[in-house]
């Protein structure tokens, strides 16, 4: 088990780095870390995706102020999302892999229509499909946390 995470966290950074060396990823060769939870990393690009997201569901009108505000709200939610799923991931470890499923059907739910998928529709608004899909699912996991911690 901990030698197949060590090969999949290994192959994910070679293909990370082979993407920015190679041009694939230029946009994010800059690629920072921006804050840190309990030792997990939460990127520049992290916070980009998720203020797109926002932009997307929001349709607010672009001003500096509400640009500020979106990406400051964005970091926000991704430090409160990153310890929401260690919380529950401490109940249990298979969680996240349970809510991958129901994550990517709440995208085609919100996002697909008659002339494209929600992959599809995702990728024109140049939003990150696994960075949906994480958002989605945390969400589903942290409703399924509560409502297990508060049944009673």
């Amino acid at each position: 088990m901990k030698q197949t995470s060590l090969i999949r966290i290994i192959t994910a950074s070679v293909l990370l780095f082979g993407m920015m060396t190679w041009g694939g990823f230029s946009a994010y060769a800059n690629l920072k870390i921006v804050a840190k939870v309990n030792g997990k990393p939460i990127t520049n690009y992290d916070v980009d995706q998720r203020a797109r997201f926002l932009k997307a569901v929001t349709n607010l009108p672009e001003t500096e102020n509400i640009e500020k505000q979106i990406r400051k709200d964005a970091l926000q939610m991704l430090v409160d999302d990153t310890l929401k799923m260690q919380v529950a991931l401490t109940t249990n470890a298979s969680v996240r892999q349970q809510a991958d499923g129901p994550a990517a059907n709440l995208i085609e739910q919100s996002f697909s229509s008659d002339d494209e998928t929600g992959s599809a529709a995702l990728r024109r608004m140049n939003l990150n499909y696994d960075s949906v899909k994480t958002k989605f699912a945390t969400d589903l996991i942290w409703s399924g946390y509560l409502q297990d911690k508060l049944a009673d």
